[in-house]
């Protein structure tokens, strides 16, 4: 990692709009877990045609959302914002519609969201790509910030080479925001069961499928 001249990102999200770009099951999970709360209410809003996914259900809630239409979303919102505070909410299934956003912004959780590329619009403290993403799925996000990058290419296939991935963060920072590097399986100590692995796998054959 010497010659990447990236820190290792170290600030805390509690609180945060982060977004993680991670359309691989195993991935996704890696970062939900190694990033999951330690208090407070832990709740998942899918917005997807397809039902939760069963690994996605295992990793425990203490409420999820399957968001099929208009009155689903306002089921969601509304207990959010009289849950217990403080929490977490977890959004699967593509990026937050703008005024979900504002609105979950006035209520003490912190977001993740995750899909399976970068957001088209500014509101996320920072965006996580894990492992293996290419310059298409970095660079457009990271030069509407930060300007063009010349070493970004090579950055990323360093990154790749070592099995860890790309964060842009303005948490604590000017707006245009800095690059860093992270780990997603850090914090991710418990071992998949066989049925959670078998789970994840159909998962990705069902998205492989659909890409063809």
């Amino acid at each position: 990692m010497e010659t990447l001249h990236l820190e290792g990102f170290s600030e805390s999200i509690r609180g945060k709009r982060v977004f993680c770009v991670a359309s691989n099951p195993m991935k996704a999970r890696a970062f939900l877990k190694g990033n999951r709360e330690t208090r407070g209410r832990h709740v998942l809003i899918h917005q997807a045609g397809t039902p939760i996914p069963r690994w996605l259900q295992r990793l425990g809630w203490d409420a999820a959302f399957h968001i099929r239409d208009t009155q689903d979303l306002k089921l969601a919102l509304t207990f959010v914002q009289h849950m217990t505070k403080p929490g977490q909410v977890v959004w699967t299934g593509g990026e937050v519609a703008a005024n979900v956003m504002a609105h979950l912004g006035k209520v003490d959780a912190g977001l993740i969201c995750v899909g399976d590329r970068a957001p088209a619009v500014d509101q996320w403290d920072a965006v996580f790509w894990s492992p293996g993403s290419t310059i298409e799925d970095v660079e457009p996000h990271v030069t509407s910030h930060m300007g063009p990058q010349q070493r970004l290419k090579s950055i990323l296939s360093e990154l790749r080479s070592s099995d860890v991935g790309l964060v842009w963060s303005s948490i604590r920072e000017e707006r245009k925001g800095s690059l860093y590097w992270y780990d997603p399986a850090e914090g991710e100590v418990d071992p998949m069961d066989p049925e959670e692995t078998a789970d994840i796998l159909r998962s990705l054959a069902d998205s492989l499928s659909r890409a063809k």
